[in-house]
């Protein structure tokens, strides 16, 4: 299994990301807070947000930072960073994708061979999904977090929030 980093400039807050799911019909939206402690073009109160598009399935649960630093995790973690986003290529998805996950999608509704296996590490937990694709984008500060949340509760279903 390949290990591809995809974040470059961005990653979560290290502290309190609050990171929030929605979704709608077959997309899941992770919105968080940004680290603007060691990127320049991140700025305090920054938020971004990945769409995955065709969500499958996702979870968010162990390993915490302690956990993966202590070799708690079932990859390697000398080939992953924490706070930082990646595709797994040619995972195992199948056979070892954790037992706590939430299937959003019917096997029938979509092309298992399309999947990506994407892992986005937070403090406190991980999130990972099975999905066709995704976008990031950075909002920054044109909403506040409380804004955003009320705005994509209209469009979308709430489905959890971490503090």
């Amino acid at each position: 299994m390949k290990f591809e980093k995809i974040n470059i400039d961005w990653s979560p807050e290290p502290n309190a990301p609050y990171q929030t799911l929605f979704k709608n019909s077959k997309n899941l939206e992770l919105i968080f807070y940004l680290n603007p402690f060691i990127h320049k073009n991140i700025n305090d109160d920054d938020i971004g947000i990945i769409s995955f598009n065709n969500c499958f399935k996702f979870r968010l649960g162990k390993p915490n930072s302690d956990e993966f630093y202590r070799n708690q995790f079932r990859y390697n973690s000398k080939d992953l960073e924490f706070y930082d986003f990646y595709e797994l290529k040619q995972s195992d998805w199948e056979k070892n994708f954790p037992k706590d996950e939430k299937i959003l999608l019917n096997q029938d509704e979509i092309n298992i061979n399309n999947l990506k296996h994407y892992i986005l590490f937070f403090r406190d937990e991980t999130f990972e999904c099975l999905a066709y694709n995704y976008e990031f984008v950075n909002i920054g500060e044109k909403l506040s977090f409380k804004e955003l949340l009320e705005i994509k509760k209209r469009e979308m279903t709430f489905l959890l929030t971490r503090y």
